[in-house]
């Protein structure tokens, strides 16, 4: 349950009046160009026009659930689906290529990781992901997108959580596997398109139309959804990071696989003010805010709610950032036959000790339900940390640590296979290779 604290902040979202779409993505911070990666393993590559890249790792962990992280082919003789600790070989490779240009961008990557379980009857396990995108600015104001992503996962926990900017370009510490739910797995097949178009009103007005296509269709469960969004907003810069706005957007979403057919619509009227500016003279500190209102119709009811999200990231020296983040949103997950609406809170620390050495800490808290109904309720934690000591430029050594637990309210509709309550947590060691295949700087 949520607290007299969780409402005061609400309120503060409030006061800030800047809308975010129903289901839109956030719009996360980067980091500032004056403020370039300096870690040893991996780096050397910034701001490149052009680039390939291959990795690829190998070790070991420990792993207090291995059922739920084997694959439903993968069973341990005997247990009945209970927790079982033990330990497990992973392997990884993944290849990644991107241009960047001034009126086109395209990005490629493909990743296939294996994992070992001594105890397991099918011993190895293999996920795999594969994904592109494509966009173009055929004129100054317009831009277009397109981009496919196939994966073959388990259930996983990942996808109850936003998304948050890591303070300092921090690598990945996790997988699918680490947050899995249940013993099954699935292909996801999910495209995007979109498209948008932009009208300059004198110096300081703006006037934008967006419109995005989206389908995920999830292999093995019989279940997809399609999302289509358009939208117009204009926008009027008052000063230095603060701009008013006012917008309205239309979203429509389907599960034409679901055995009800199930429609569902939404309408967002946003009014307010952008806030994204430095919090002292250094520009360390930046706070980013949003807030706004929406509606949610499924069937002959009208459900009104309140979103938005707020981040604060400060800079420490010149290799360590650290921030905490609150989103309050909805999503959409395929394993699921309603939206996911949630109140999320993340913090991230994360930075370079010496040139060899990179730390990263991610916590993350998330209070939800499953649709409109109330008592579909559920709560999840989740924390990862990982230390990386670099031997060059190509080569490190990591370990990593990985926590996650979560409970859903009895009679929630889970997928088969799911239990309602869970706790894990597991270690893994792995030594990583890095080399760029090409690497074409930016033309100044």
């Amino acid at each position: 349950m949520w607290t007299s604290h969780h409402v005061r902040l609400l309120v503060m979202l409030s006061v800030f009046g800047i809308a975010v779409p129903m289901a839109g993505a956030q719009t996360l911070n980067a980091p500032r160009p004056e403020r370039p990666y300096r870690g040893l393993f991996g780096g050397g590559v910034n701001d490149a026009e052009q680039s390939l890249t291959a990795s690829a790792s190998a070790g070991g962990g420990y792993d207090t659930d291995i059922v739920r992280g084997s694959g439903a082919r993968t069973q341990i003789s005997g247990t009945g689906g209970r927790m079982v600790s033990g330990g497990y070989g992973v392997g990884s490779a993944a290849l990644a290529y991107s241009l960047s240009k001034s009126r086109i961008s395209i990005g490629a990557s493909g990743n296939l990781a294996t994992r070992y379980y001594p105890d397991a009857r099918d011993q190895f396990v293999t996920s795999r992901i594969v994904g592109g995108r494509l966009a173009v600015r055929p004129f100054e104001n317009t831009q277009l997108y397109v981009g496919e992503t196939v994966s073959f996962q388990p259930y996983n926990l990942l996808d109850l959580f936003p998304a948050l900017y890591d303070a300092y370009g921090a690598r990945p510490t996790t997988s699918y596997e680490d947050f899995a739910v249940s013993g099954a797995y699935y292909t996801r097949y999910a495209t995007s398109a979109g498209a948008s178009q932009g009208f300059r009103l004198g110096r300081r007005s703006t006037l934008d139309f967006t419109y995005t296509f989206a389908k995920t269709e999830a292999r093995e469960l019989s279940r997809d959804y399609i999302t289509q969004r358009a939208g117009a907003t204009l926008r009027h810069n008052l000063t230095k990071g603060l701009t008013a706005y006012a917008g309205y957007s239309y979203t429509h979403f389907d599960y034409p696989s679901s055995s009800t057919a199930t429609l569902r619509e939404g309408h967002s009227i946003n009014a307010g003010v952008d806030f994204d500016k430095a919090l002292s003279l250094t520009r360390r500190t930046t706070l980013t805010a949003a807030a706004g209102t929406s509606s949610y119709v499924s069937g002959p009811r009208t459900f009104y709610r309140l979103n938005g999200n707020a981040q604060l990231s400060h800079e420490m020296g010149r290799s360590w950032s650290t921030s905490m983040g609150y989103s309050r949103n909805m999503t959409f997950i395929e394993v699921f036959n309603d939206p996911v609406f949630y109140d999320a809170l993340t913090a991230t620390l994360s930075g370079l000790p010496t040139r060899r050495l990179e730390f990263s800490l991610v916590g993350r808290v998330a209070d939800g339900r499953i649709g409109v109904v109330s008592a579909n309720r559920y709560r999840t934690y989740m924390a990862t940390a990982s230390l990386t000591t670099s031997f060059t430029r190509n080569l490190a050594l990591s370990g990593a640590y990985f926590f996650n637990q979560y409970e859903f309210d009895p009679g929630t509709p889970l997928p088969s296979g799911v239990s309602n309550d869970r706790r894990r947590h597991g270690v893994r060691v792995t030594l990583s290779v890095w080399a760029p295949l090409l690497n074409r700087a930016r033309k100044p």
